[in-house]
């Protein structure tokens, strides 16, 4: 009978398959794609997709108007927008843009379908998209009310841990905590990726099916199986998580297949798991019959079904070794045990996943499920201190900053388990071709293996090992020596990494740090464990990351903040610094001077942000100083009157430093082009210095040759990344090349970060 019904509603699901598709009509959105500009009015439907430089919007048309002619439309749009302004779930917008048909990338030489972002965004019932348009809100508030919290929520969540860890162990915890993924850096996500565990990363039927087997585990060792507690426990659990991640509809569905592995488990009728699973399945195809050709889908349902079948063999494998050991190590046989079952859930979901994973990423580890099985005590200790970290910091912080001493030492074992992997001769094959037939052979291989495994009865009776009654020291309470050692090991080696030399700066020395964030600025002055930040370049991802690397871990305080203009390339990732970061003090320019030129959106995000936190600000004005240490940071630019009449009035008018560390001094020159140099050169504001940070990227309009006459810098370095303004410009290198010998020109674009060390008397470059 329950194969009938499933079958009836799979037809189903296929009979109405032809309705979800795009119509042809000029009441259809994407009948409109690749033609002119049109205004279009909707609501934002979705959650929306914050990312390094940019903001995705789903919205859903109501109205489009298209050469004077309004339609009343359906349809959804896929909006790319700038990083600010910042845009909700439920807002009302009008756009004015071109709908375009969704790319499919290719292989440059081969011509070879890489990615097909039209089908992936057609199962989403998106079929256009719209790039960098016009946005006007119309209203605000327009949406469910559950789910503009939930999204609102997880945001706090998000914040909660980017303020009590630094980069990349904050965006693993999000991506892990949250499925907040996107700030994961690439070389990081490409190390999850070429270990065959980037699953780890994505909340589907294997993390989900973890999350309840390992609930099953310990709260059966707590309560016992008395009324089927550890049951509803891990249900609760399940679904708790799954809608404080987002409630997204991959993570319903994963949440959905597994309640359907836990039900089975509550009415004792663990072998009709797999059918109430393909119930499950039937479905949510019926619903939407799209979501079959899906991989969050298949993989949610193939992780599933394996650990429906092969959980239990693998599991008793396991048992079976557990007090085989040294005789103290059976006091550790209760943590073992949850330890095994998290690693038989991990391993059977994992080997009906990895085809899969084959098939779409075209990547093969096969190393995968050894480094997925070290890996999984740091993901499921990091879900936890995560999950404290998350919601206290919401109330506590500074307790939250303590938990995040856990939170970071378990996502910096995850990283270094999975990058140390990543470093293997042969530890992936890319490009990897797997036919949808050597699936279609590998599932039933794998259910054979599996028989067999399950019928070895004479290797398995040797195995097999009855824990309860067979070791008296077993039966106590008290912690052993092992248990006592493994503890403190532990401890110790949190504190090694806390507090190792590189985390704490002793002595008198002054570092400067010149961050790679790509094209523009990013400065960080370090003395013991205080900072002063200049500018913070286009990508708040690279400048959390370049800050991570640097300051300790612990040190979520910069003394202070300085702005040299209200450029994108400058100001991007200081809004993100005043969101993470305890700032003391902000120094910015008055652009109240200027009626256009700079970043209007992102600078009004800045001022908004210092007056909610009650930052301390101030207007730089010349003649102004501060120390740090012994060092005296005075400010040479802008001048009283602003310049007026130049090629860009708002980099000539750029926040200028001198650092003077003892007989040293650096000129921080932000984006100054030649006009605002000779106004120094007039002023008299500047004398010769150890190190020229060159203006403007390097621009042919900076570093000109009378402003280099007179600080005749015996060093220089050019903040540039890639760029198709041509900077560093020739012309700039050459003048530059009169003064100093071209070794002593160093660009970020070429060597990364660029450090400087001094005591006052000595320099050093960090290599």
């Amino acid at each position: 009978m329950l194969a009938v019904l499933c079958l009836f509603l799979f037809i189903a699901g296929a009979l109405h398959y032809e309705n979800s598709l795009p119509g042809n009509c000029p009441q259809t959105l994407a009948y409109h794609n690749e033609s002119q500009v049109l205004n279009l009015r909707g609501f934002i439907t979705g959650e929306v997709k914050k990312r390094d430089r940019t903001q995705h919007l789903r919205v859903t048309a109501e109205e489009i108007r298209v050469e004077g002619v309004n339609y009343q439309t359906g349809g959804d749009v896929l909006i790319y927008a700038p990083r600010y302004s910042e845009y909700s779930y439920g807002d009302e917008v009008l756009v004015a843009g071109v709908l375009e048909d969704p790319p499919v990338f290719r292989d440059e030489d081969t011509g070879e379908v890489e990615f097909d972002y039209a089908d992936y965004l057609s199962l989403q019932d998106v079929h256009s998209v719209m790039l960098y348009p016009d946005i006007e809100v119309l209203s605000s508030g327009n949406g469910n009310a559950f789910l503009s919290g939930l999204y609102i929520f997880k945001d706090w969540l998000g914040l909660s841990l980017a303020r009590a860890l630094p980069e990349p162990q904050a965006s693993l915890s999000q991506g892990v905590l949250l499925g907040m993924r996107d700030s994961i850096p690439d070389d990081v996500r490409e190390s999850f990726s070429h270990t065959g565990t980037y699953h780890l990363l994505a909340i589907s039927g294997l993390h989900l099916g973890i999350i309840a087997t390992l609930t099953l585990s310990v709260s059966r060792s707590l309560t016992g199986r008395r009324y089927y507690l550890y049951v509803w426990l891990a249900l609760m659990v399940v679904w708790l998580y799954a809608i404080i991640s987002g409630a997204n509809p991959p993570v319903i569905r994963a949440a959905i297949m597994t309640s359907t592995f836990l039900a089975a488990e509550l009415t004792g009728r663990q072998k009709n798991a797999l059918p109430a699973l393909g119930l499950a399945a039937a479905v949510m195809v019926a619903v939407d019959p799209r979501v079959v050709f899906t991989a969050s889908f298949q993989m949610s349902f193939a992780a599933m079904t394996g650990i429906i079948l092969f959980y239990p063999v693998i599991r008793s494998w396991g048992s079976g070794l557990i007090g085989k050991g040294p005789p103290r190590l059976n006091r550790l046989t209760g943590v073992m045990k949850v330890v095994n079952d998290g690693l038989a859930v991990s391993l059977s979901a994992t080997l009906f996943v990895a085809p899969l994973i084959v098939y779409y990423f075209g990547i093969f580890s096969p190393i995968g499920p050894v480094v997925t099985l070290l890996a999984l005590p740091g993901l499921v200790a990091l879900i936890i201190s995560s999950s404290l970290i998350a919601v206290v910091g919401l109330w506590w912080p500074a307790a939250a900053g303590f938990a995040g001493w856990f939170g970071w030492f378990f996502s910096s074992y995850m990283i270094y388990v999975i990058e140390t992997a990543a470093n293997f001769k042969f530890a992936y094959f890319e490009n990897v071709k797997f036919p949808p037939l050597a699936i279609i052979c590998y599932y039933p291989f794998l259910l054979l293996a599996g028989r067999v495994a399950s019928r070895l009865g004479p290797v398995k009776n040797r195995l097999l090992f009855k824990i309860k009654g067979s070791n008296p020291e077993q039966q106590t309470g008290s912690a052993s020596p092992v248990t006592i050692f493994v503890m403190a090991l532990l401890f110790l080696l949190m504190l090694l990494f806390a507090f190792n030399p590189l985390a704490c700066r002793q002595g008198e020395n002054i570092q400067i740090d010149f961050l790679d964030v790509g094209q523009g600025d990013a400065i960080l002055l370090s003395y013991q464990n205080q900072q002063v930040l200049v500018d913070g370049g286009p990508s708040p991802e690279a400048l959390m990351n370049e800050l991570g690397s640097i300051m300790p871990f612990w040190d979520r305080t910069i003394e202070m903040v300085v702005l040299t203009h209200a450029h994108s390339d400058h100001i991007n990732g200081l809004i993100e610094v005043l969101r993470r970061y305890e700032v003391g003090h902000v120094i910015y320019p008055d652009t109240s001077f200027f009626e256009s030129g700079y970043d209007l959106r992102a600078f009004e995000k800045w001022l908004k942000l210092i007056e909610e936190q009650n930052i301390p600000a101030t207007i730089a004005k010349p003649g102004q100083y501060f120390h740090l240490g012994n060092t005296v940071i005075t400010v040479l630019s802008p001048p009283v009157e602003m310049l007026e009449g130049t090629h860009s009035d708002v980099d000539n008018n750029s926040v200028v430093l001198n650092v003077q560390a003892g007989k040293h001094d650096f000129i921080l020159t932000g984006d100054l082009m030649w006009q605002g140099e000779l106004e120094l050169v007039l002023n008299r504001l500047i004398e010769p210095a150890t190190l020229l940070k060159a203006g403007h990227h390097g621009s042919r309009t900076s570093s000109s040759t009378e402003f280099l006459a007179i600080v005749k810098p015996g060093l220089s370095v050019i903040c540039v990344g890639e760029n198709n303004y041509g900077h560093p410009h020739p012309e700039a290198l050459w003048r530059l090349g009169e003064v100093m010998d071209d070794g002593n020109i160093h660009r970020t674009d070429k060597q990364g970060r660029v450090t400087f060390i001094t005591d006052g008397q000595k320099l050093w470059l960090k290599e």
